[in-house]
């Protein structure tokens, strides 16, 4: 079924139906609502009404999908810039201000409303504001999907077992975990029947053809680097021996996946030819099949709506339910909407929160606020930004918090919000003395108008030719461990050449003037899972729900700078092996310590602790989480149950990143999807047992 949908390339108009507001009637009432239409709820929203109940799936932004950036799989730096489909969000990583405000890329707000990037304010605008670190989300149906950068890979098993040792719910062990997996993938690169992958799901993973990039690295003097990495896994280096380092499965049952070192396929969420495959496939099939799914677009949900409580027979007070949400319809009414006319208004990381409150005015004069009901229940996947500000909206979270507001208390729930978790990330980048090291590219790239209106190369790419008909490279990832004595993994690594990535910024989605003499090895800490970890917040700037949070992270682990600091020094070891190669070395480094001939004499000024700083100013971030989060009985941080159930309430549930106690390490969207089929099959348990999320 999936399978011949995704070939036919399916894009069934959405059914947009306009509840009238008022009083809660046919038409407006629904089995389900889920607010959010990205991994978390799109998922859940199909499964739900392909099983017969009626869903009304709410999205605040519109449909992007006849976008070049977010169909073309390697324009996701674009799509997460483009401002159709993005959330400006500017956070702040550290409490220490000499830490928080040196970053290279901190982002300022000019008096005319533009942006400023750099340490230091506009010189000609003593005006500006201070925003903080740019950290752009998805603001489209798909949600992040539909602009990340497809990477693809699973969470380790120890992930999975431990939310079921956390809870005591044993069916989030990996065993079971792992059928959602294979019930959702398309394999494309694996032999059909290969243990533990799926070849008939709706969610397309493909991979560069490790012989085709092969024959490109034979071109270039990259094939010595290349060849120094798998030297110093201990692989072969010879082409075969290289080929199959590149096809081995990193997505493998293998027990000793997690534990296994070395070079492994990358794959991506997108086509073969580099469509990106998306949670909206899921949506286009619930419609083609008529299942009762009601998907409105441009509705920005503004509250959670409850009934009156009642009394049971012990006498004491039952817990509220949910019984459908208040949103506003209207273009780009949030104001972490670069299109809304507010939107300068109200964005900075660090500005002092009023108390008052304040009245839900929005952006747009166009906008019309009704109200829609759940017959079963609501359940809220808007992400782990904006869930935890909704239900604070809504009356539930810290006390102390709302009452500074004057929100009315209906849960006291002091974990909502806190507990917030990201994957540390940097790179180490070197300029080889071999002027340009890139592999030869596409006969036809140099007609690329990559992100332009006119880009003669996706009009190749919709006829299935051209530079962008193909997967991004390389078709490798590199898994290691930062200290011997781990038992797993923890440090995922991939080369970029010639640009790299420095984090994000207004503007980092255009080519930063990088040389072709550039390597670097990129590299994402996986969250440690531990009790005690340290955590960030996500607090309300006022109770205008149109308002954007405040959002810290505190950074300060010790084992996340550590980590990045190991993985810094593996990439320094391999490119200072080849300080004598005649055709690349020697390497000279240019971040974190600029001027470092790498292989070569010490150098003073580039020591463990000068890494570090660099590490801990520069750090940057994309996978925020756990601000809603699934935790143990007794746990009064524990927002959720192991079934997804906002505790302290009835018929109200969370499914998004929000909802996990830890980073679905090291690329989240597998981990989310899998939970969210998860939650789907818990949620129409319940339904056919009689129950609804109470």
């Amino acid at each position: 079924m999936f399978t011949a949908l995704l070939a036919a390339g399916l894009s069934t108009a959405l059914v947009v139906a306009a509840a009238p507001p008022g009083s809660r009637n046919h038409s407006n009432t629904y089995d389900y609502i889920v607010v959010g239409s990205g991994p978390g709820g799109a998922p859940v929203a199909s499964h739900l009404s392909r099983n017969g109940y009626s869903v009304l799936l709410l999205e605040a932004g519109d449909d992007q999908r006849q976008n070049p950036n977010t169909t073309i799989g390697s324009n996701f730096l674009l799509a997460t810039e483009d401002e159709n489909a993005r959330w400006d969000f500017f956070v702040r990583y550290h409490a220490d201000d000499q830490i928080a405000h040196a970053h290279n890329y901190f982002t300022w707000r000019r008096s005319d409303g533009s942006y400023h990037v750099g340490r230091e304010g506009p010189a000609d605008d003593p005006g500006a504001s201070r925003l903080g670190i740019y950290y752009p989300r998805s603001g489209t149906l798909g949600g992040c999907s539909m602009h990340n950068a497809g990477a693809s890979v699973k969470p380790q098993d120890s992930f999975w077992d431990g939310i079921a040792n956390l809870t005591g719910d044993h069916s989030w062990n990996h065993t079971n975990m792992q059928r959602y997996f294979e019930q959702f993938e398309n394999n494309t690169y694996l032999p059909e029947g290969t243990p533990g992958h799926g070849f008939d799901g709706w969610l397309q993973l493909s991979t560069p053809n490790p012989q085709a990039y092969m024959s490109r690295l034979n071109q270039s003097a990259q094939l010595t680097v290349v060849q120094k990495i798998a030297e110093t896994f201990g692989h072969g280096t010879s082409q075969t021996d290289l080929i199959l380092r590149m096809g081995a499965d990193v997505n493998s049952v293998d027990p000793g996946r997690d534990e296994q070192e070395g070079m492994f396929t990358f794959p991506w969420h997108h086509t073969p030819l580099n469509n990106r495959t998306n949670a909206n496939f899921l949506l286009d099939v619930a419609l083609a099949e008529g299942a009762p799914l009601t998907i409105q677009l441009e509705s920005f949900v503004t509250k959670i709506l409850f009934g009156p409580r009642s009394i049971n027979k012990t006498r004491s007070t039952s817990p509220p339910r949910a019984i459908g949400v208040e949103y506003h319809r209207g273009k780009s009414l949030y104001r972490a909407d670069p299109r809304s006319s507010s939107s300068s208004s109200s964005s900075s990381s660090s500005s002092s929160s009023s108390s008052s409150s304040s009245s839900s005015s929005s952006s747009s004069s166009q906008q019309v606020k009704t109200q829609a009901y759940a017959r079963r229940e609501v359940i809220i996947s808007a992400g782990a930004f904006n869930t935890p500000q909704l239900l604070k909206l809504s009356g539930i979270g810290p006390a102390s918090e709302l009452s500074s507001f004057n929100i009315p208390v209906l849960v006291d729930a002091p974990g909502v919000g806190a507990n917030l978790q990201d994957d540390w990330e940097i790179s180490i980048a070197a300029h080889s003395a071999n002027p340009d090291i890139t592999l030869p590219s596409h006969p036809q790239a140099s007609q690329c108008q990559r992100g332009q209106a006119d880009d003669p190369c996706a009009e190749m790419w919709l006829n299935g030719t051209g530079p962008y008909a193909a997967p991004p490279s390389p078709p490798y990832l590199m898994q290691w461990k930062s200290n011997a004595e781990l038992e797993r993994n923890d440090l995922t690594m991939w080369n970029q050449q010639p640009e790299i990535f420095r984090g994000f910024f207004p503007g980092f989605s255009q080519p930063q003037g990088d040389l072709n003499s550039t390597f670097s090895f990129a590299m994402v800490h996986h969250t440690p899972m531990r009790s005690g970890r340290r955590g960030g917040t996500v607090k309300l700037r006022s109770a205008d729900p149109f308002d954007v949070p405040e959002i810290f992270f505190d950074f300060g682990e010790e084992d996340d700078l550590q980590a990045l600091y190991r993985g810094v020094q593996f990439g320094r070891s391999v490119l200072g092996e080849l300080h004598d190669d005649v055709d690349i070395g020697p390497f000279i480094e240019f971040q974190p310590c600029a001027g470092v001939v790498l292989g070569g004499a010490e150098v003073r000024n580039c020591t463990e602790e000068s890494t570090k700083a660099f590490i801990r100013r520069q750090v940057y971030s994309h996978h925020a989480s756990s601000t809603a989060a699934i935790g143990a009985d007794g746990d009064p941080l524990a927002v959720l149950d192991s079934q997804f159930r906002v505790r302290g309430t009835r018929g109200l549930r969370v499914v998004d990143g929000s909802a996990l106690p830890w980073v679905p390490s090291p690329f989240p969207i597998i981990g989310q999807f899998m939970a969210s089929l998860k939650a789907a099959e818990v949620i129409l348990a319940d339904a056919e047992r009689g129950e609804d999320g109470c």
